[in-house]
């Protein structure tokens, strides 16, 4: 009855007049359900009313691993750390952080200490850091009091966090078109 369906194996020992008993095992090789092995083992002299012992499969057994905390690791330490656990890298996206460096691991798919199944593919998001968010300063600036026509005039922008652009100019109104300021005041 070895490779039969429990419920069949079963059936056909009772016909045959033994008592049947039951255990399971994990089997990588045995569909789950199917009779892996009985004891005593087919072929052997037994009398009537023996009680015969299957062992059905339950399938491949699931091993369970717990799943590694990655905030705040490197890709590599994060795919590392996940091989120590049996998991996978899955799908490592990016995004920005104003609180996490850039390069290290922002957040997972699974919560940490989550038990999942062994191979299970853990996806992350990186770290590309703060987003810098960049102002443009557009102008028209007039003659300064006193100016002299025809003469060059030094024009300076500063912006609050200290960053300076400097123009030289003979020609009033002067029109500026800048970008790339990390501040969005400034003189």
């Amino acid at each position: 009855v070895v490779g039969k369906e429990e419920s069949e194996a079963v059936s056909i020992l009772y016909e045959a007049g033994f008592k049947v008993s039951t255990d399971t095992d994990y089997s990588d090789d045995v569909e789950e359900g199917m009779v892996i092995s009985m004891n005593p083992a087919a072929g052997e002299k037994v009398a009537e009313e023996t009680m015969i012992t299957l062992i059905v499969s339950m399938g491949p057994e699931v091993k369970k691993t717990s799943v590694p905390d990655l905030r705040g690791l490197s890709e590599s330490a994060a795919k590392d750390k996940l091989a120590g656990a049996n998991l996978k890298a899955g799908t490592v996206s990016e995004d920005y952080s104003d609180s996490v460096t850039a390069g290290c691991v922002i957040s997972q798919s699974y919560s940490p200490d989550m038990e999942v199944e062994e191979g299970t593919a853990v996806d992350f998001v990186l770290s590309l850091g703060k987003k810098e968010i960049v102002y443009q300063y557009v102008g028209s600036i007039n003659a300064p009091t006193g100016y002299v026509n025809g003469t060059t005039a030094t024009i300076t922008l500063t912006s609050a966090d200290g960053e300076s652009r400097t123009f030289t100019t003979n020609v009033f109104p002067f029109n500026i078109n800048e970008t790339g300021f990390k501040s969005a005041t400034g003189t």
